[in-house]
């Protein structure tokens, strides 16, 4: 309250009325309901830092469930309900395809709306789970 207080005395002082709108930049992730835009990049670090060291576990953990299993295109094929089911499907799941998408991705080529992340071409889909900008795989598509 009191940051408020001064923020609100410190803006009219300014002539502005309104210093949190000056202060507070947007998200460019905003859409996506992610405030904090580096938590995109920790999230995706940690993403391709686990699938090149083929760490099934670590990745099992950026993922929320039950996580959608679809065909390329996006049609769901199966949920995958658990963390020890994914990890038992890991090599179906992370294919060699979504395998090489998640390591060549850069953040900046990202494709973002109000569903989440896209990595690839509709190969991945991330975003945010809660209020708390926690991020986790959302989709994989990689089915036949």
């Amino acid at each position: 309250m009191l940051v408020l207080t001064i923020c609100l005395v410190l803006g009219t002082m300014k002539g502005t009325g309104n210093c949190l709108a000056q202060e507070s930049p947007s998200s460019k992730y905003q859409v996506a309901g992610i405030g904090d835009d580096a938590k995109v990049g920790v999230f995706l670090s940690r993403l391709k830092r686990a699938v090149a060291q083929n760490d099934k576990k670590r990745v099992a953990d950026l993922v929320h469930y039950p996580v959608f299993i679809g065909r390329p295109g996006g049609a769901i094929v199966r949920v995958v309900k658990s963390k020890n089911r994914f990890i038992r499907d890991y090599g179906r799941i992370i294919c060699p395809r979504i395998r090489a998408v998640i390591l060549a991705q850069k953040q900046e080529d990202l494709f973002v709306n109000d569903e989440g992340f896209r990595m690839g071409q509709d190969d991945i889909w991330f975003g945010a789970i809660d209020d708390n900008d926690t991020i986790r795989i959302l989709q994989v598509n990689c089915a036949k």
